[in-house]
């Protein structure tokens, strides 16, 4: 799906139904790795994930890959692909604190959220 011009972000959603359930990886996870759970909740509901830019079948990013430009790109992916809020973001190691920064910038758009060994934005390491 374009996010911009030229550039592309690797999208797979399964399931139908409100809120839609967004899969964040980590730092060079691709989607797959959400594979198996986004099967299963999408049997409930709406379940997207996606490949980060330069990762798995994502075109490179053309600005840096910090966590705004991340959260940027998520939110016009979302937009490009039509899929509507609320959604329930859940985020692993890195891509939690994507997740955080996503339900601070779009807040209207936030129902909910699901950390799994999150990162700490304050001290760069996973929660244990």
């Amino acid at each position: 799906m374009e996010v911009e011009p030229g550039r592309k972000l690797n999208l797979y959603c399964v399931g139908k139904g409100s809120p839609t359930v967004i899969f964040e990886s980590g730092l060079t996870d691709d989607m797959a790795v959400w594979g198996m759970v986004q099967r299963e909740i999408g049997q409930h509901t709406r379940a997207c994930a996606y490949d980060l830019a330069g990762v798995g079948f994502s075109d490179p990013a053309r600005r840096a890959s910090d966590s705004a430009n991340i959260v940027d790109d998520l939110h016009r992916l979302l937009a490009a692909a039509s899929i509507k809020p609320p959604y329930v973001l859940v985020g692993y190691s890195l891509g939690g604190m994507h997740v955080r920064l996503y339900a601070d910038t779009y807040l209207p758009e936030f129902a909910g959220m699901v950390l799994v060994d999150s990162s700490d934005e304050k001290i760069g390491r996973a929660h244990v």
